[in-house]
């Protein structure tokens, strides 16, 4: 008997009878307990099968894995868990109150996801959506979300929520004026005190930056661009879960006996359901042909691949760094006027993590006591300081007093390389049963040079190419789903029509990383060698330089990376 793929939004929406209500700091909110007193999220009677049934047609229909992103992805909270708990025990908690708070407001926007247009689907795409998770988008899967975050009728929702656990674990700590000075020190409008938007000077904005060839409905690419945003944001979000339970159940420095953290935990089981449908609805997409207005065919996986890797770059890059930024404006504020101040900043600093992901270095200053090297994230006092950047991204990092002449002479002298990095995903290595190694080269070919990356057990076949110099150039002026065609067509010719048939096809064009600007390795122009040479691993006061580009071995590769690192770690410790 087939599972059931069609619902009404009345079954999307159902809950669980319970035993209990979900009652805490005098707020009723969403969910409850069954009759073991283990909490049951809301809205999940049907909800959470259907996905199950959706995710299970689709791997029937397209046998390829849901849209997914490892949380090591992006970086810990920041402040982390430790840096917290300084703060909380200096008497400092308002960076950590502000940051609840913020998430809450945040969670409440949630609401205006029932607002999304969704366009004709069965129009937008060649393939049948009957049955599937995004036919269900405006027919309960948006409102039970909607719901899920800013609370329905009489109940609250994760707005709620947050803010409960904020009261029970800081003892009420902040009024309706104290919170609206606190969001507009962040960017944040109070709900209710935004200015009226004009919708048609949104739209047109974005229409400008699109993404999409112009024959596909617009509607259809802001969709599947809030959704993989949201997405983003939910996988993310379970970094902070496991932030805020770790603070909130410390009973020596919060109060509530942990009951702010197992609110904060029923938030977490909420929210599952959350990247489950979105993960579906964006896989379904992703594997469909999506039709434009003329009738012309696109790939879905090109349209909504782009999407999603621009939406990645933006998450663990830019948004990064503007949520840092946001968070040490706060802990600046809170510790402003202090006597201690400096003391408490130290101590926060040295509790942060060891490697600070999305925080560039835009600034370097020395004196003859240490060097100070700064961003938008803020910065640090550092007794010397390695750069193992590309030299050809040197230039943009601030220097002072200026580096010398020649030192700045030899930057500009490396630039790198242009390649673009192919990988293409096969059910098997099927080159292997032909004899074949999965290795070729060319000097006629754009895709120059192949590899078998195929994993270790031979679970699929993966092939491996580059697309270099002026052949990368130009294939980056192609569109993905030509890019994609050129390299599948290349390694059909190295290893047979089969390899027209990759399940997954992903790249990585080097140029386009901010902090890179190119690979592998860099290139130097006519005599650099002899007459800057020696300038490469020289240090220039307590500045050192490491990186493959550095290393007289394997320049430009990992080995000589691993040098360079052997190398200046051994004049640090002289």
């Amino acid at each position: 008997m087939a599972a059931q793929v069609e619902f009404t939004e009345q079954e999307l929406l159902a809950s669980h009878a319970c035993e209990a209500p979900l009652v805490a700091g005098g707020v009723t909110c969403h969910g409850g307990f069954d009759a073991d007193g283990a909490y049951v999220s809301p809205r999940t009677l049907t909800r959470v099968p259907a996905i199950e049934a959706w995710q299970a047609q689709h791997q029937e229909q397209f046998g390829r894995p849901l849209f997914d992103l490892p949380l090591d992805t992006w970086p810990a909270h920041y402040p982390n868990v430790a840096q917290a708990k300084h703060l909380i025990a200096s008497g400092v908690p308002e960076p950590i109150i502000s940051n609840l708070t913020r998430i809450g407001t945040v969670e409440g926007f949630g609401a205006m996801i029932r607002l999304s247009v969704v366009p004709d689907l069965p129009r937008c795409f060649d393939e049948d959506v009957t049955g599937t998770a995004m036919a269900h988008l405006d027919r309960g899967l948006y409102e039970a979300h909607a719901r899920d975050e800013a609370g329905h009728e009489h109940e609250g929702g994760h707005k709620q929520m947050w803010f409960v656990a904020r009261d029970i674990a800081f003892e009420s700590p902040v009024t309706q004026d104290d919170t609206a000075l606190m969001l507009e020190r962040m960017g944040i409008a109070a709900p209710g005190t935004r200015s009226k938007v004009d919708l048609a000077a949104m739209r047109a904005q974005a229409e400008a930056r699109r993404q999409w060839p112009d024959d596909v409905d617009f509607d259809l690419e802001v969709l599947v661009e809030r959704m993989t945003r949201l997405l983003l944001i939910e996988i993310s979000a379970f970094h902070t879960f496991a932030w805020a339970e770790e603070i909130l159940d410390d009973r020596d420095l919060v109060a509530g006996e942990g009951e702010a953290a197992r609110m904060v935990s029923y938030i977490r089981q909420d929210e599952t359901p959350h990247v489950d449908y979105l993960r579906t609805v964006l896989s379904e997409m992703r594997d469909r042909t999506v039709v434009g207005a003329g009738g012309r065919r696109h790939a879905g996986a090109d349209l909504v691949g782009a999407t999603w890797d621009r939406a990645v770059a933006q998450s663990v890059g830019p948004g990064r760094i503007e949520t840092l930024d946001v968070v040490r404006r706060e802990v600046d504020h809170a510790m402003a006027g202090r006597p201690d101040r400096d003391d408490l900043m130290a101590r926060f600093d040295e509790l942060g993590d060891v490697v600070r992901l999305g925080c560039p270095v835009l600034s370097i200053a020395q004196t003859e006591d240490g060097v100070t090297v700064g961003g938008h994230w803020g910065q640090l006092d550092v007794d010397r300081v390695v750069v193992a950047v590309a030299p050809s991204v040197i230039p943009r990092i601030s220097f002072s007093p200026a580096l010398s002449g020649r030192r700045a002479q030899l930057h500009a002298k490396m630039p790198a390389g242009y390649v673009i990095k192919c990988m293409a995903r096969y059910e098997r290595p099927f080159w292997r049963e032909r004899g074949l190694s999965g290795q070729a080269g060319s000097m006629e070919r754009p895709l120059a040079v192949t590899f078998d990356n195929s994993p270790a057990d031979g679970s699929c076949g993966v092939l491996l190419g580059f697309l270099e110099g002026r052949h990368g150039r130009r294939a980056a002026a192609l569109s993905p789903g030509e890019r994609r065609a050129l390299v599948l067509g290349d390694l059909a010719a190295y290893f047979g029509p089969e390899a027209l048939e990759a399940l997954d096809y992903v790249e990585q064009d080097w140029a386009n990383e901010e902090w890179i600007r190119g690979g592998y390795g860099a290139h130097l122009a006519p005599g650099t060698w002899t007459d800057y040479g020696a300038l490469l691993r020289e240090p220039e006061g307590r500045i050192h330089w490491a990186g493959s580009e550095t290393s007289a071995v394997w320049n430009g590769y990992m080995d000589g990376a691993v040098r360079s690192g052997e190398r200046v770690a051994a004049e640090l410790a002289t």
